[in-house]
Order: C-alpha cells, then structure tokens, then sequence
C-alpha cells in the first residue's frame, strides 16, 4: 500500500486490487440444490420439503416484484403469511 499525506489532513492511498470470482445464488436456488442432493440420498420426504421452500419463496419474490412493479406495494402484507 503506497500512501501520500498532502497538507489538507487527507490520505490518498494505492491499495492492491482485489479479485473475487463466484457464483452468487438466491436462497430459493440453494433449497433446490439441497432437495436434489436429498433426492440422490432417497431422503424423499426431506427433498420434497426443501422444494416445496423453494417454490414458496420463489412465489413470495414474485409477488413483491409484481406489486413493486404495479405500485402496489401496500397490497403485499394482505398476501402474505
């Protein structure tokens, strides 16, 4: 890190960029995953709990971008648990 105090009281500092690769998942995308992996272990009650998560959540999202999108953002409490 390189810094350089000038007579203002500021520091202007280099610092070393920063690399970060990956993938970013939404939770309903990561419950999808783990009821396939429970499916693979014929844990099917499991799986079928997991995906049913998933769709719920997935619905809720919809919902709040639907009403966000037809600002109607007041209506979202009324449908939901």
């Amino acid at each position: 890190m390189n810094e350089n105090k000038n007579n203002t009281g500021h520091l202007d500092a280099t610092l070393p960029s920063i690399t970060c690769r990956g993938t970013i998942k939404h939770h309903h995308e990561t419950l999808i995953g783990m009821a396939k992996d429970a499916l693979d272990r014929k844990e099917f009650e499991l799986s079928v709990i997991l995906a049913t998560c998933a769709c719920e959540m997935l619905t809720e999202r919809a919902f709040r971008l639907l009403f966000s999108y037809r600002d109607i953002e007041y209506l979202y409490d009324s449908v939901t648990i």
